[in-house]
């Protein structure tokens, strides 16, 4: 919030949203900050965008979505499942459609590690479906104590 007029936080899981207005209200920010419960981010961005609302940074933590594949014995996800990268890169051209022009993008994914390369190629597919350009200012593969793990990896409270 540093620093900011207004923030609007949009989350789908009840539990995060519960943790958002916490967290909100324990940094005594409740005036600038307004949290958003949706059943769904995507189409609450989609309404965003077709309403022609902007804002000058959007950050996305993009949601893994595991898909059950029999042919899965083993991995970083579990027997029988693996995550599905579909609708990361529709995530990224919503998230660009509400952003204002000269604004900021930020992306977070939970990849697979043997997808974690797919990560800017994501990014740019979905500037390209949002018809938008922008520059890469920074990129960082892997998770270290300097970057905790996405809410995507939680189960929802």
């Amino acid at each position: 919030v540093a620093g900011a007029a207004e923030v609007v936080l949009l989350e789908e899981s009840l539990g995060y949203a519960k943790l958002c207005r916490d967290n909100v209200a324990m940094n005594g920010v409740e005036h600038q900050c307004t949290v958003l419960h949706r059943g769904s981010v995507l189409d609450e961005l989609r309404s965003m965008a077709t309403s022609g609302i902007k804002f000058n940074c959007v950050a996305l933590n993009v949601r893994v979505r595991f898909e059950r594949y029999f042919k899965q014995r083993e991995g970083q996800f579990g027997r029988w499942f693996k995550p599905s990268l579909k609708g990361y890169a529709t995530a990224v051209a919503l998230g660009a459609q509400v952003t204002s022009r000269g604004g900021y993008l930020v992306v977070s994914f939970l990849l697979p590690i043997n997808a974690e390369h797919w990560a800017t190629s994501l990014v740019k597919d979905g500037l390209e479906q949002a018809t938008r350009v922008g520059s890469l200012v920074a990129h960082s593969v892997g998770v270290s104590e300097d970057a905790g793990l996405a809410s995507s990896a939680m189960d929802d409270a």
